[in-house]
């Protein structure tokens, strides 16, 4: 009897540390979104990069929509790497379409529209639709 109460303390404690480590984890993922909202990019990158996949859906790919936002060197082929390992992401339409008015923003009107054929309006933010669709008709 006593060996099972003291194994059943013991769950207990681990079932308590795995609690904390996740609201630990969604209150860094709370702060690192609102960061992204404010436009403070590399604030919020700094976040994403320290979260635990295991508790936080997507941290690598949230992570990479700050250096798409950034322009960071070299983002790229980190986006196509991460698209090709992570197909079925939520977050591909929103990196796509970022990428995309990057390629808009430097004139590079032929690409921009490539990028955008392969995305899907309804996979966007309502507050972005109209911006995609007036640079995608541009």
């Amino acid at each position: 009897m006593k060996h099972k109460c003291i194994l059943l303390a013991f769950i207990a404690l681990l079932s308590c540390s795995a609690l904390q480590s996740v609201a630990q984890e969604t209150g860094t993922f709370r702060e690192a979104l609102k960061l992204y909202d404010y436009g403070m990019f590399s604030h919020s990158r700094h976040r994403f990069d320290g979260l635990d996949a295991e508790f936080i859906s997507d941290p690598a790919g949230y992570a990479l929509l700050c250096d798409v936002r950034q322009r960071v060197p070299g983002y790229q082929r980190s986006m196509d790497k991460f698209i090709y390992e992570n197909p079925q992401s939520s977050l591909i339409p929103q990196i796509l379409y970022v990428h995309s008015l990057n390629l808009f923003d430097t004139q590079d009107y032929g690409a921009s529209l490539a990028v955008m054929d392969g995305i899907n309006p309804k996979h966007l933010d309502k507050s972005q639709r109209v911006e995609f669709l007036f640079k995608k008709a541009y």
